[in-house]
């Protein structure tokens, strides 16, 4: 049986001091209101216009700031194989 996975979030990690001016860049280059997260308050994300696609800006405690892709999909062990 054929498995499905998909493109679904592009995140990008900020360090601390950068996260407040990062969030307010993507909340205008995207046209969308970043939301922050309550269980999670250094995650701000939103859904990308006319799209079932979410953008999430997420604070780091540390490291480099960088991007990443999540791919959700509805087999993990096929999509792994």
């Amino acid at each position: 049986m054929p498995h499905h996975s998909r493109l679904y979030k592009i995140v990008i990690d900020v360090p601390a001091v950068d996260h407040a001016d990062e969030v307010s860049f993507w909340r205008a280059a995207a046209g969308v209101d970043l939301k922050q997260e309550d269980a999670f308050p250094e995650y701000h994300h939103g859904t990308l216009p006319g799209q079932d696609f979410w953008l999430l800006v997420q604070r780091l405690d540390d490291g480099a700031a960088r991007v990443h892709l999540d791919i959700h999909t509805d087999d993990l062990a096929a999509e792994v194989a």
